[in-house]
């Protein structure tokens, strides 16, 4: 297997509202990485709802406030009702997430509703999704 060694990705954030430098930093760097622009404590809310569906659904152990995996296959796990929970519905339509794709753009967008939630089961590395670009797709 090949390693694939990746320099720290250079933060965006100091362009946060600045279509124009947005624009000109995608076009140098090929990219644009934000950080901590997004609530913790929604992102928690979520985090917290999806161990309690999972927990219902017996993939995660009941009591626990982190996922700690049952043993559950992943064929037993049904992923639907985390796509439904209010709470990741909330967090994917934010307004600071539209207000920072906006300026990105320098104009209003449309989220498409084909939002994929990546999970992996501990020693399972024939479901993970390796590092990839959609960009072209999209």
């Amino acid at each position: 297997m090949n390693d694939v060694y990746l320099e720290e990705f250079e933060c965006s954030n100091q362009y946060i509202g600045d279509s124009a430098a947005l624009n000109l930093q995608f076009e140098q760097e090929g990219y644009l990485f934000f950080r901590g622009v997004l609530s913790l404590k929604e992102i928690e809310k979520v985090k917290q709802a999806f161990i309690q569906v999972l927990q219902n659904q017996g993939a995660v152990r009941a009591g626990s406030s982190e996922p700690e995996w049952t043993g559950l296959g992943l064929d037993q796990i049904d992923d639907t009702p985390l796509y439904k929970h209010q709470s990741f519905i909330d967090l994917t339509q934010s307004l600071t997430t539209f207000e920072i794709i906006e300026c990105s753009f320098g104009e209003p967008v449309f989220q498409y509703a084909n939002t994929d939630i990546r999970f992996a089961l501990p020693n399972d590395d024939r479901h993970l999704t390796p590092p990839h670009q959609d960009h072209f797709f999209i």
